[in-house]
């Protein structure tokens, strides 16, 4: 799995064996989540919170383990943000 987090000034990427991946959903910081979730807007900001990204994740381990390759997450925000997780 390779974890991928841009904006401003924040480049972040990672790749995080299939088993440790909720680990680094857990330990990416706050302030990503919150600019993304700003710029997602209502409703769906309140949908976009580590607990619940990492409770899907855990939900659908074995299926990802299926399907490598496939990008499970991929979020861009007008000001340059860009999330991607890819299996």
């Amino acid at each position: 799995m390779k974890i991928e987090v841009r904006s401003g000034k924040t480049n972040f990427s990672m790749p995080v064996p299939l088993a440790m991946a909720d680990m680094a959903i857990k330990a990416m910081p706050e302030t990503v989540f919150a600019k993304v979730r700003k710029k997602l807007g209502h409703p769906y900001d309140t949908l976009f919170t580590k607990e619940i990204i990492s409770l899907m994740f855990r939900e659908c381990r074995d299926i990802f383990q299926q399907n490598k390759g496939l990008e499970i997450i991929h979020a861009e925000g007008r000001g340059g943000t860009y999330i991607s997780v890819i299996l």
